[in-house]
């Protein structure tokens, strides 16, 4: 007598369900086209009803994957026969119901075979691809030959070259001109060099992979929500990955495309203020009693810059009225420059914990806040968890530190953006910056 393996029937009606979802968003489009198509609801349920029938008996009554290769064979050339008869038919060239159906049988099989929830993540990808057909056919018809190249320069920085640069932190000594100058002058200080430690090629250049994909995020989402949302949502995102980076992509494209000053201005504001939650979110995750002492401070910071957003975004939607599009989606040479100056602050940085150590807590704080709020946050909080300083120290030293970056953004937009733009960015950072300091002082 033959017992029924649940687990088995259960993959089967899974298998029937995956080819229902696929089938099902077909037979609406052929309902609304009224025209006939190779495969249904129904055809695709039997579709992946048969590779589930194939996985089974392969993987039951045969010790190799063979039965499944024919199988495969066999149910493309029916598919790619369907796809010439309907061609010389209906004088159609789409093939897209004929390459699902064969994506399905796959589906079918894969259930069977062990890979059911990779099998589910692909049924709901083509289901997606396939309802969204008209939105995809409207932005590919609105995709210019630049914004082809512009992806394809991103797609080499990012995918080409970032890979294999070596993650790794050289000194100068690394550097064979260096080393032998070192050897030629006993007086240069081979301590102090062999710590400065701060070139890693693959983290510099990812820093030029994120400012380059701000940009080009921004660009796509300007185009498919309009460009003051898309530059909003933009600065948004990046906010909770790195300000500096926001600051630096919007400032340079102030300068490119003046008419929307106000945007840029909400995204790099909207992206710094932003910045003081994650630091609070950072300590209490590290130190949750430091969070209880720092996050007057550096909340009230974060609350000034969310209502300096807010007045921003009501100028904004009172002034802008007329549509305005980017011109380009990629800006390289913006990311490189930030990339040079974020190696030039690295250095300052290292320098500075060097010569200060710990006991220059203080001077490491501004220091580090010239490039990164993050890692000077972490280290404090440490500290003071630890008991190597004390919690109003501690509190300071966070304070110092975001200030300096605030500071250095709010430098680096009214000087290197448009004469706008890096007046309201300044103007806002200084009172960010005066109510943080005033209420370190009050605390």
């Amino acid at each position: 007598m033959v017992t029924l393996d649940w687990k088995v029937f259960a993959d089967f009606l899974i298998a029937i369900a995956l080819g229902a979802i696929i089938g099902l968003e077909r037979e609406v489009e052929q309902q609304r086209g009224k025209t006939g198509d190779f495969a249904g609801l129904r055809t695709f349920v039997f579709i992946t009803m048969l590779g589930a029938l194939v996985g089974y008996l392969s993987t039951t009554f045969f010790s190799s994957y063979t039965f499944i290769y024919i199988a495969f064979f066999g149910f493309t050339l029916l598919a790619i026969a369907s796809y010439a008869m309907f061609a010389y038919v209906q004088k159609k060239a789409g093939a897209t119901t004929e390459v699902t159906a064969i994506l399905a049988f796959i589906i079918g099989m894969m259930v069977m075979v062990g890979f059911r929830d990779f099998a589910v993540v692909v049924t709901v990808f083509i289901a997606v691809l396939l309802a969204l057909r008209p939105e995809l056919h409207a932005i590919a018809k609105r995709i210019e030959k630049a914004e082809i190249f512009a992806g394809l320069e991103f797609a080499v920085i990012s995918l080409v070259i970032l890979p294999f640069l070596p993650n790794y932190k050289y000194s100068p000594l690394d550097v064979p001109i260096i080393a032998k100058l070192v050897e030629a002058v006993p007086s240069i200080p081979v301590d102090v060099l062999s710590k400065l430690n701060v070139f890693n090629p693959y983290k510099i250049w990812l820093m030029v992979v994120f400012i380059s994909g701000i940009s080009f995020v921004g660009y796509i989402l300007s185009k498919l929500i309009g460009a003051e949302k898309g530059i909003g949502m933009t600065g948004l995102l990046g906010g909770i990955t790195s300000s500096t980076a926001v600051t630096t992509a919007f400032t340079a494209e102030s300068k490119r495309v003046p008419a929307l000053v106000y945007p840029f201005v909400l995204a790099v504001v909207v992206a710094c203020s932003i910045m003081f939650f994650r630091v609070l979110f950072e300590v209490l995750v590290v130190n949750p009693a430091l969070f209880k002492s720092v996050v007057i401070p550096i909340l009230m910071m974060g609350i000034t810059g969310f209502i300096a957003a807010f007045v921003i975004y009501r100028k904004q939607t009172k002034e802008h009225k007329k549509t305005v599009e980017l011109d380009s989606p990629f800006a390289l040479i913006p990311a490189i420059k930030f990339a040079l100056f974020f190696v030039v602050v690295l250095v300052i940085s290292k320098l500075g914990q060097i010569l200060f150590g710990t006991t220059g807590i203080f001077a490491a704080s501004f220091i580090s806040g010239l490039a990164d709020v993050d890692a000077i946050t972490l280290s404090v909080a440490n500290l003071a968890a630890a008991g190597d300083m004390t919690t109003k120290s501690a509190v300071i030293a966070i304070v110092i530190a975001v200030s300096t970056n605030t500071a250095v953004k709010g430098v680096l937009a009214y000087f290197l953006g448009a004469k706008k733009f890096g007046r309201v960015v300044a103007t806002v950072f200084s009172i960010v910056l005066a109510v943080g300091i005033i209420t370190a002082i009050l605390v």
